[in-house]
């Protein structure tokens, strides 16, 4: 048997009938200004392609910028705003998709974040406490933030609330902060208010203590952040957030370029949009600006028991009241009756399982209170419109850890 320094050129020659793997060449071009974003969708990315043809992930500084217009590789992934020299990029004859929050080739496929779902998810989380005035610190300018703002004033609009959006040009923190004060002194308390992004969460939780304000009694907050991102050890409290899958991103936005690399196509322009996990309920939101005392004792013990399996005679022991009385004061406060209330918490709880975990059914079951996995299944299609299945495949990663 030859060995590896052997000079015999049939001991490095595929055997008959092997085939050598191919990998194809793919260019990632990003501004790199948010490092944490980039590398979770390049995660994703790289859960796409693991197990299939196998991808070589070339970075922009691989490739002259005065090459890149005849570069003879498969595929470009872009992220971000391109500078100037990389604009002639989008003349490439080579499959291009954009991934991220800015759409920076209009005749390019792009897949986001469903940045109007992040919106509309805040809003409602900030509704659930009962709070009747609200506010949106924005980020003048951008794309994401608009989405989000518009998203989020029409939600609190359809229950009928307005929203007061400060949205003034980026500035330098200290310059912030004292326009952030002035805003907030023109609002009435208590509040709820939007943070378009957990930077800027801080800023605004400045504004808060230079106040004499407190979080969350007078100011509630809940922002965005990557799904699994560490908390900050000096937010004080800690955030409640919107939980964005970039992760999702990156894997979408590769399947999409394999099957153009693989001679599909796709309209120009096209949008595929990969929605929010949801809400993580963090100090930030910890209160119940509701004026029913019952209703909001009521509350806080579904929140922190729906997963065990109670049910709407457990609450009614906690809250002593008749079953008639609290169910209408219940459903005039909350919008839904109790029974509806715990199933929303568990599906909450069960969708954030079959995103980020690999557990079976049984296991989701037995964790989120349900006495058999067929009743899940059933409670599961009827509200979210789809199986567990099919929404585990259409949200989820192909790497749980």
């Amino acid at each position: 048997m030859a060995n590896a320094g052997s000079k015999n050129p049939s001991a490095r020659r595929p055997s008959k009938g092997r085939v050598l793997q191919q990998f194809r060449q793919v260019v990632w071009l990003d501004t790199g200004r948010d490092p944490a974003h980039i590398g979770e969708i390049l995660t994703g990315v790289q859960d796409y392609h693991a197990g299939r043809s196998p991808w070589s992930i070339l970075h922009k500084w691989e490739i002259p910028d005065e090459n890149l217009s005849t570069w003879k590789g498969d595929g470009i992934l872009v992220c971000g705003d391109l500078p100037a020299e990389l604009q002639p990029v989008e003349s490439v004859k080579i499959p291009i998709v954009v991934v991220g929050p800015n759409q920076c080739l209009p005749s390019v496929p792009w897949v986001d974040v469903d940045q109007a779902a992040v919106g509309r998810l805040a809003a409602e989380h900030l509704l659930e406490r009962g709070l009747q005035h609200f506010g949106f610190f924005s980020l003048h300018g951008a794309y994401f933030s608009n989405a989000r703002c518009d998203a989020a004033v029409r939600r609190l609009q359809q229950a009928g609330f307005s929203c007061a959006v400060y949205d003034q040009p980026e500035s330098k923190p200290s310059t912030q902060i004292t326009a952030l004060t002035s805003w907030l002194r023109t609002l009435p308390h208590p509040i709820g208010i939007i943070s378009v992004s957990s930077y800027h969460s801080q800023e605004l939780l400045a504004a808060v203590r230079c106040l004499g304000l407190t979080v969350p009694e007078d100011v509630a907050i809940v922002t965005m952040k990557i799904n699994g991102e560490a908390p900050d050890p000096s937010e004080n409290p800690s955030l409640s957030y919107v939980r964005l899958n970039l992760r999702r991103v990156g894997t979408e936005a590769a399947a999409l370029l394999d099957h153009l690399m693989s001679g599909q196509s796709d309209p120009p322009g096209a949008r595929h949009l990969v929605a929010p996990m949801g809400v993580e309920a963090r100090l930030s939101t910890d209160m119940f600006a509701i004026p029913d005392p019952h209703v909001a004792t009521a509350l806080r013990f579904i929140w922190q028991n729906a997963c065990k399996g109670i049910h709407v005679k457990d609450v009614l022991r906690v809250v002593q009241q008749s079953r008639r009385r609290f169910d209408e004061r219940f459903l005039k406060l909350v919008g839904r009756s109790p029974h509806d209330e715990i199933l929303r918490v568990q599906m909450r709880q069960i969708k954030i399982l079959l995103v980020e975990t690999n557990l079976s059914l049984e296991k989701i079951a037995e964790s989120t209170g349900f006495s058999y996995t067929p009743y899940l299944v059933r409670s599961f299609s009827r509200m979210m419109g789809m199986t567990p299945g099919k929404y585990r495949s259409l949200h989820g990663t192909t790497d749980k850890r």
